[in-house]
């Protein structure tokens, strides 16, 4: 960690102590803060955890809100209200949100069609996905997968 080597520093070659206690004071600040952060982490409701695993899982098949609720014995309703009161996200986000990471990683990392990933990804359009793509995406499949072949090339 960069604050204690620097009050280490300061400690062995200077005698300015007024710098290393406020050095030391904001490092305690940091460890609260990281306290705060970790506290909230665990005060999260288990299901969204748990939502996120059974996305994983299920993602290239499953993409209906309705679905995980079922899962839960809950509404879709209620199951949004507790993932927007934990991660201010809803069911649909999380869902997308999967749906671009593998996209992205398959049109990086294999030599497939864009169709193809489509397809594997659950659209049966691959102009619906296109579709789909650039609006999570801001960027098209195909300039996607060119700007960044350029960028590893």
């Amino acid at each position: 960690m960069l604050l204690v080597e620097m009050i280490k520093e300061e400690y062995i070659n200077n005698d300015d102590y007024l710098l290393i206690s406020h050095l030391f004071s904001s490092f305690l600040k940091y460890i609260i803060k990281s306290k705060t952060r970790i506290a909230n982490i665990s005060n999260m409701d288990k299901r969204v955890n748990l939502l996120k695993l059974l996305i994983d899982k299920n993602y290239k098949k499953e993409n209906s809100a309705s679905f995980y609720a079922k899962e839960f014995e809950i509404t879709t309703k209620r199951l949004n209200e507790i993932i927007k009161s934990n991660i201010n996200k809803t069911v649909s986000d999380l869902i997308n949100q999967r749906l671009i990471i593998e996209a992205k990683r398959e049109l990086l990392f294999s030599q497939e069609s864009i169709k193809y990933i489509a397809e594997e990804l659950g659209f049966f359009d691959a102009s619906y996905f296109s579709r789909f793509f650039k609006k999570y995406a801001k960027i098209s499949p195909k300039e996607f997968r060119f700007e960044n072949f350029r960028t590893f090339k």
